[in-house]
């Protein structure tokens, strides 16, 4: 092994154990928030189309919204993006899978 394969190989275990700091932990998060909005919109399209086939997706997203719910409960004044995008998700999806 070269000095330079020794060299990035510590340097990427030092980045493995180095904690995140505030704001990239905010960045990483919005990063997730953002996925989990452009996901659910993606889904809320399919399940109006053809409901009966996205059944159990819906049914998958509908347990950690159920978990959601139970950590909103607890604390209602956290801001908790994902949280709402799962509302705003099954408001407009819901009649479409027990229809």
């Amino acid at each position: 092994m070269t000095k330079s394969a020794k060299k990035r190989s510590k340097s990427a275990a030092l980045a493995k154990t180095k904690p995140l700091s505030h704001s990239e932990e905010v960045k990483l998060q919005k990063e997730k928030d953002e996925a989990l909005k452009q996901t659910l919109q993606y889904l809320q399209d399919r399940v109006k189309r053809h409901p009966e086939l996205y059944k159990n997706e819906f049914i998958k997203h509908w347990a950690i919204f159920k978990e959601k719910m139970e950590t909103f409960k607890e604390n209602p004044a956290k801001k908790e993006d994902q949280f709402n995008y799962y509302m705003l998700f099954f408001s407009h999806v819901f009649i479409a899978i027990f229809i």
